[in-house]
């Protein structure tokens, strides 16, 4: 038997999942983008912790590039496991829009 799932119902699959399980440790929302915003000109990136563990992290610089977004190993893996390279443009999206940072250029290990 054969489904038909739309575009918009596959986005917020991604999106559900990521809000469920991919949730940075730490709080984030428009009340903590100015803290962001001032951790990467002090420190140059900011980490992104899920269950302890470093899910991805945001450069200022990196690489000469500018907006860095890189996402770890373990977390590409399993995002591309579950929803082939569907989930990056909304990964992007859900990133920018939790963390009021802009991405330049996404780097997937």
């Amino acid at each position: 038997m054969k489904y038909l799932i739309t575009e918009s119902k596959i986005k917020q699959i991604i999106l559900d999942y990521l809000n469920d399980n991919v949730y940075p440790d730490y709080d984030w929302g428009p009340d903590l983008y100015k803290f962001y915003k001032k951790e990467i000109r002090k420190y140059n990136s900011y980490p992104f912790t899920i269950d302890g563990y470093d899910g991805y992290t945001y450069y200022g610089e990196y690489a000469n590039h500018k907006n860095v977004l890189e996402i770890h190993t373990w977390l590409s893996d399993k995002l591309t496991a579950l929803f082939g390279d569907n989930w990056r443009p909304v990964f992007n999206d859900w990133f920018e829009e939790g963390s009021g940072l802009k991405i330049g250029i996404n780097f997937y290990n």
